[in-house]
């Protein structure tokens, strides 16, 4: 083997330590070792982009520009669209801006249902925009 390719979100980061920390006993591990993130929610260590969020937040604003398509002739509205990322609100923060979302609600922030009967009340009393 003369080199090692691992792509993968943190176990394949893990995997890639253990390997670093064997090289003392094992001379096999003594190759060049690379990891390539690859996780939806772009939380990988050492790494400022993660080979699959780009994916994911192409396929969340086409679906938004679907809803929003299918909701023209209608006047109030409100949507609440979740995400994935789990614990990491990156993909949610990212598809609110590019979408034109009111409010992103991600859980490295507290929030609850308040916060959402709140937002909602706030965004029916806004007048209605007529084309």
């Amino acid at each position: 083997m003369h080199s090692l390719l691992i792509i993968g979100s943190f176990k394949a980061c893990r995997a890639l330590l253990q390997l670093y920390k064997a090289r003392g006993k094992y001379k096999e591990f003594c190759v060049p070792i690379v990891i390539i993130p690859a996780k939806i929610s772009n939380n990988v260590p050492g790494g400022e982009f993660s080979s699959g969020c780009d994916t994911a937040l192409n396929e969340i604003n086409e679906i938004c520009d679907w809803i929003r398509k299918s909701t023209q002739g209608t006047k109030r509205c409100l949507f609440v669209v979740e995400t994935m990322g789990g614990y990491c609100g990156y993909l949610a923060i990212l598809a609110c801006l590019a979408g034109g979302a009111d409010a992103a609600y991600i859980f490295e922030e507290q929030f609850g249902i308040q916060e959402l009967q709140v937002d909602g009340r706030r965004c029916a009393q806004r007048p209605c925009i007529e084309e």
